[in-house]
C-alpha cells in the first residue's frame, strides 16, 4: 500500500537532499584542483536530478511492501523527539551477503543498512516508512 507524502515530509526529504548537496559542494571546493572534483560534481548533479524527481513524486510505501534488493531507497522512522527522522540507505533481501563481518548475525534476514566511514555497516531499525528514489532521467 504506497501513501502520498505530506507536504511536511515532502519539505524535509527535499531539505535531507539538500543537505547532501551541499556536503558534496564542500568537498568539491576542497578537491577542486583534483580529479576527484568531476566525481563530485556529478554527483552532485545526481542528487539535483533526484530532488527534481522526488519533487514530482510524492509516494511512501509501508514496510510490509519490499523495497528491491540492494535498492537506493529513503527512509522514514520516529526520532529522538518524536519527529520524523530521515535517512537513505540501502535494502538487502539478506544483510550477511552484505558484510560476513558487520552482519555476522544475519545471515538470511532482510533490512535497511548504511555503510558508516568509521563503523562500517550499520543496520537501519525502526523504519516506518520508505520512498523509492525516482530514476535519473536520461539527458537527450
Amino acid at each position: 500500500m504506497s501513501v502520498r507524502f505530506t507536504d511536511t515530509e515532502h519539505r524535509l526529504l527535499l531539505a535531507a537532499l539538500r543537505r547532501e548537496r551541499n556536503a558534496i559542494e564542500k568537498d568539491v571546493v576542497l578537491v577542486s584542483e583534483d580529479d576527484n572534483a568531476v566525481d563530485l560534481i556529478a554527483s552532485l548533479n545526481s542528487i539535483e536530478r533526484k530532488i527534481s524527481s522526488i519533487q514530482r513524486a510524492k509516494v511512501w510505501f509501508d514496510t510490509s511492501e519490499k523495497p528491491l534488493d540492494d535498492e537506493y531507497v529513503l527512509t522514514m522512522s520516529n526520532g529522538l523527539d518524536g519527529r520524523p527522522y530521515y535517512e537513505l540507505c540501502w535494502w538487502s533481501d539478506n544483510l550477511y551477503k552484505i558484510d560476513k563481518y558487520d552482519f555476522y548475525d544475519k545471515k538470511g534476514k532482510a533490512g535497511f543498512y548504511i555503510h558508516d566511514s568509521e563503523f562500517g555497516y550499520l543496520e537501519v531499525d525502526g523504519v516506518k516508512k520508505w520512498a523509492r528514489i525516482p530514476k535519473e532521467e536520461e539527458d537527450e
